[in-house]
This record gives structure tokens, sequence and C-alpha cells, in this order.
């Protein structure tokens, strides 16, 4: 079994880069086959030598070789260079770690108006573990500024503008949590335990209320399939972009325009959506469906769907609920339960933290660990990116598999830690202090629409190219 320490490993040696390249191989013969090309097409069409690409393939070439004939590539086709580079990893068997020493390295503290106006020490953020293949920006944050009140409207809060990426909180402390929703402003007292989700672009803001121990959030920001469509937001613009905006919070009026966009994009006007659904004799109540001030029945949509050729989930809108902008959750002991299937030799009690209905691939829990042997632990296993905080007092034993190999690492006070997705792990601690872990699941760009897709295709041990579409 190996220990390693994983986030000091910058350079890549030569089997890294060798493995590294030949992956960049793979994704040129996957846009090659894309374009209808072979390797040897291509290097006719740019009079280049036809070995450099199949050398690429073998990953007997450099990275840097790599990365000039992906410019060459990206410039002569309409492919993204991002399509076709892969970055050199920063991690290496499935986990990145970052100590606590290292974490300090990275503060900087930021000041924000109080209530006289003057700008004072608001936050000290710190970096914590996270990698560039997770969707994770997560930080350790000490709330700098002092309150004697939950008052909302306290002039000495500073409320943010709210931010892109969603937000999962981790309390330690005595920490006010701040809101606004629609111009309403709320507090809730957080401690230790307590949790919270923020969605997107909702002001908020934390204090202290207790000068004489620390108050500190693990805020665990985070990007969705929204994030992962960032660059074509950007170029499209803003006003075509609010052409997609479903307001669900008049879900008819959603629904109407969803609707309609399902039937232009489908080279349909009203006329002729009325015209198919009489030649196939499907009854069809296109007032309802066009009338963004009617409710629509699930025999309608059915009729469409059926009509349109499309699943008839694609009509389904979630319903807007205020609470669901922010959720927040409280520790609860009687919520705890262990993993362990024999309680006479628990492994983990685990609470849940807060969720949203509207992100099923999020989830976050404080797991105390329990046990002090290896072999009294279970392992865990999940489809999502994990990030871990030690935020207990005892040092935390975590060993797990990746490509056929046992690691072993040791999670001390306040260090972080990335799994990628599939890594399966377990742990156990070191010593009688209290053992406990913050742990937060997101979903990456193999999102569930994702899963379903290549659920379906033919040939699923191809997902990964490595011959051209035709011999």
């Amino acid at each position: 079994m190996k220990s390693v320490e994983s986030h000091q490993t910058k350079d890549l040696n030569p089997i890294q880069e060798k493995e590294l390249v030949k992956k960049i191989g793979q994704r040129f013969l996957s846009e090659a086959n894309d374009l209808k090309r072979t390797f040897k097409s291509i290097c006719d069409e740019l009079a280049l030598e036809e070995h450099r690409l199949e050398k690429i393939l073998s990953g007997e070439s450099s990275y840097d070789e790599a990365v000039e004939l992906a410019q060459i590539l990206s410039s002569n086709y309409p492919v993204k260079l991002s399509d076709l580079l892969l970055d050199i990893p920063d991690h290496f068997n499935g986990v990145k770690m970052m100590r606590y020493e290292d974490s300090v390295l990275s503060k900087r503290i930021f000041n924000r108006p109080d209530k006289d106006g003057n700008r004072t020490p608001y936050y000290e953020y710190r970096d914590t573990a996270t990698a560039k293949m997770s969707p994770f920006k997560p930080e350790w944050i000490k709330e700098l500024r002092v309150v004697d009140n939950p008052n909302p409207e306290n002039p000495d809060v500073a409320y943010n503008n709210g931010h892109f990426l969603h937000q999962m909180t981790a309390f330690i402390g005595p920490v006010n949590f701040y809101w606004e929703i629609d111009g309403k402003k709320f507090c809730k007292e957080m401690d230790s335990g307590s949790s919270n989700y923020i969605t997107p672009f909702i002001k908020h803001s934390f204090t202290s209320r207790d000068s004489s121990k620390p108050a500190i959030i693990i805020a665990v920001t985070f990007a969705s399939d929204a994030g992962r469509a960032k660059n074509e937001f950007y170029s499209i613009g803003n006003e075509r972009i609010q052409s997609y905006i479903l307001d669900n919070r008049d879900p008819n009026k959603a629904l109407t325009k969803l609707i309609k966009q399902i039937i232009e994009d489908k080279c349909l006007n009203i006329e002729q959506l009325a015209n198919l659904a009489s030649k196939k004799g499907i009854e069809l109540n296109l007032v309802e469906l066009l009338d963004p001030n009617s409710s629509k029945s699930e025999e309608n949509l059915s009729s469409l769907s059926t009509l349109l050729n499309v699943m008839p989930g694609v009509f389904e809108i979630p319903s807007h609920h205020a609470k669901n902008d922010v959720e927040v959750k409280d520790h609860d002991v009687s919520e705890s339960f262990i993993f362990n299937s024999n309680p006479t030799k628990p492994d983990y009690i685990i609470n849940w933290l807060a969720g949203n209905n509207r992100m099923p691939l999020m989830n976050g829990f404080n797991l105390n660990v329990v046990s002090k042997k290896d072999s009294n632990s279970s392992k865990l296993i999940t489809s999502l990116h994990s990030y871990l905080f030690n935020h207990g007092e005892s040092d935390i034993e975590i060993q797990w598999s990746h490509d056929g190999e046992e690691f072993k690492d040791t999670i001390r006070p306040n260090d972080s830690m990335y799994l990628e997705p599939r890594i399966s792990h377990k742990f156990w601690k070191k010593g009688e202090a209290n053992a406990a872990l913050y742990i937060f699941r997101v979903g990456g760009e193999i999102s569930l629409s994702v899963q379903k897709e290549i659920s379906s295709f033919a040939n699923s041990s191809r997902m990964i190219e490595n011959i051209a579409w035709f011999n």
C-alpha cells in the first residue's frame, strides 16, 4: 500500500506524460472521426508529416508537440482548442490533498463597509483542496465582523451581490447567516454541524456573534450544468441568453414559452402543427397549450409529445418555491444514522446537510468517524465528485483504490481533500478525540442527462475512441 502527498506532485514523469499524450491523441482521433477525416487526409490537407499525428496517438511525442498540433488543427478546422487538449494533471491516483499549512499560506483578508461607512476587515479567506477537473471552488472563511444581535438589517452586515456558482455551506462555531430574497432580508443563527444551500445570485453574508470563539464557514461553491455552459453564454451574449429563461415563478407562462420554443425548433408554425395533428389523428387542445394563463393537462402534453416525437419529460418544469432559493438546516442528533449494518461495530455516524430538490446530484454530510480499525470501516463509493474537510480534533486515516492499486494517507484536522468519482474509499480514526468530516458531493460533466444518453449508445465500450470510423 502506498502513502502519497498527491498535492505536491507537479511535474509529469515520462510515463505520466506518455499517458497524457496518448489521451490527447485519442481526442484528435475522435474529432477527426467527427470531421469525417483520417489522420492521413488531415496530414495531406495541412502538409503535415503523417507520423506526427500517429506518434501523438501512441504517446511517443511530447506534450509540447501535442499542444502545437492541437493549435494547428484548431486553426484549420471548426474545432475548439479546448476540445483537443487535456490539461496537465494537477493530481494523481484519484485524489488531491491540501494540508492545513498550505491553506494558511493562501490566506487573504478583504474589507467591507461597516456601519460608519469605513472599510474594515470582514472575512479571512483560505484556499482548500480542489483540482482542475473538480467542479468545486471551496474556501475556508473566517468571519471577522462581530455583531451583537441577529437583526438582518444591521448596518454592520455587508451583503454581497450574489455569485454565479451554487453554494453549500458548513458551519463551525457561532456564525450568523444572512440572505435577501425579493428585497426582504433574513438572519439565522448557525452553529457547528448546521448547513445551508444558496441559489446563484442570492445576496448573502456571514458574521460572528461571539468574539471569544472562532466563527468559520466552509463555503463550497460549485458549477452545475449552467456553469459548464459559460463559454456559450459569453459567445451568444446576454440578449439571446434571456430568450432561454423560463420563469418558473409563473409555471403556466414558462411552460407555454417552452412549448413554443420546441415547436419552433421543429420548424413548425401553429397552423402546420394543427394540420399535422389532424393527419395523424391526434387530438390536441392548442388553445390550452399556447395560452400563458392556462394550465396544461397531462393528457394534452402527452398528445403533444407523441406528435412531436419527444419524451414527455421534456415538458417538465420544476415549480418555484421561495424556500428553495435558500435552504437552512440545523444539526439534529435525532436524524443521525449509522452506516455500518453491524450496530455493535459502528463505523460512521452520518447526518445529512442541507439539500435542494432542484439539485438531485448535490449531497452533503457531516460524517463522524467512529471506527479505529480499517477492518471495521465500510467502503464508500459515489458517482459524484467529492470534497472532504476535517473539522474534528483527530487525525483520520483514509484508504482508497485507484487503477487496481491501494493507497493510504492521513487527513489531519483542517486538512481538506478532493476525490474523483468512482473512487472506492474508507475512513478510520486515530485516537479518542472527535473525528469528523464535512463531505460534499456534486455531479461533474457526466450529468444525469449525459448518463442516460450514453446508456442508449450501441457500443458503450467505444466512449473513448481508438479506431477510425471505417476500416
